[in-house]
C-alpha cells in the first residue's frame, strides 16, 4: 500500500539540490555513502507539517490523502540508553514515550538489544502506516539483521510503507532495487552492491 507517491526536494539544502524527485515504493531503501543525504531526507519527512520552511514536499496517493500515521526512528538520536526515554520517537508530530519500566530495562541491555526492541519487534506489528527509519541495523547482529528483514516483509503485507536509510547488506540483498543517493536514481540492488566493492 502506497501512501506517499513522490518525495521532492522543493528548495536547496546543504546536501540536497532542489528538483530531486524520488518515486516512492512500498519499501524505499535510501543507500549511499555517509553524507549523501539519506538521513536528511528522513529527517525532512519526519518534520513535514511542523515547519513552514521544509525543504521537502510530498505527493500523496489517494490512500495517503485520507490520512495515515507516520512514525520516525533514528537509532542514534532516539536510543533510550543515551536519550530521554520518554521522547524516543515522533509519531504524527508528537512525542511517544516508552514508559518507566521499559526505560529502566533498557539501561541494563546492550546497544543491540535495545535497538532490536525499538526496531525489529515493533515493526512486526506495524500496519496501515508509514515507517521512516534511519539505519535500523545499527548495533544488530547478523542474525537480527535477517530478523529485521523478515519483520519488514511482514509489515509490508500489513499495508505499511517504509522509507529506510541503510547500509545493511541483508536488507539491500532482500530487494530488487534501491535508491542510490550517490547516483540519484533507482538501481538494481546487485548493481549497487558491485559499485561499493
Amino acid at each position: 500500500m502506497l501512501y506517499i507517491k513522490t518525495i521532492k526536494i522543493s528548495q536547496n539544502h546543504r546536501c540536497l539540490k532542489q528538483g530531486l524527485a524520488i518515486e516512492a515504493k512500498q519499501l524505499t531503501l535510501l543507500v549511499g555513502d555517509q553524507g549523501s543525504g539519506k538521513s536528511t531526507i528522513l529527517q525532512g519527512l519526519a518534520q513535514l507539517g511542523q515547519s513552514k520552511e521544509s525543504f521537502i514536499t510530498i505527493e500523496l496517493t489517494p490512500e495517503g490523502e485520507k490520512g495515515v500515521n507516520s512514525y520516525y526512528f533514528d537509532s542514534e538520536k532516539h536510543n533510550p540508553r543515551i536519550k530521554d526515554p520518554h521522547l524516543y520517537a515522533t509519531a504524527g508530530g508528537k512525542n511517544e514515550g516508552i514508559g518507566f519500566a521499559s526505560a529502566l530495562k533498557s539501561r541494563f541491555q546492550s546497544h543491540g538489544e535495545v535497538i532490536k526492541e525499538f526496531t525489529v519487534n515493533p515493526i512486526k506489528k506495524a500496519q496501515n502506516c508509514i515507517v521512516n527509519i534511519d539505519e535500523p541495523e545499527s548495533g544488530l547482529s547478523i542474525r537480527n539483521q535477517y530478523k529485521l528483514v523478515s519483520a519488514i516483509q511482514a509489515a509490508i503485507h500489513n499495508k505499511t510503507q517504509f522509507f529506510i536509510a541503510t547500509h545493511c547488506l541483508p536488507l539491500i540483498q532482500s530487494v530488487d532495487q534501491v535508491y542510490s543517493m550517490e547516483h540519484l536514481r533507482w538501481m538494481d540492488a546487485k548493481e549497487f552492491i558491485q559499485t561499493q566493492m
